[in-house]
């Protein structure tokens, strides 16, 4: 998990706190679905507003 979170923060860089374009939130999705399945893949696009919006 943090490998991914890292990688995630190498690629998007120093806009922080960002707004993930598609891309970067389809790798998210992809995350979140191999570490968590798909109840917490449908609750990331319930609330996918505020899942773009990351932090670093």
């Amino acid at each position: 998990y943090e490998k991914d979170v890292q990688l995630l923060k190498n690629a998007i860089g120093n806009r922080n706190p960002c707004e993930l374009n598609d891309y970067e939130f389809a790798e998210v999705e992809k995350i979140v679905k191999e570490k968590c399945g798909d109840e917490a893949v449908e609750n990331l696009r319930k609330n996918e507003n505020k899942a773009r919006l990351f932090s670093v």
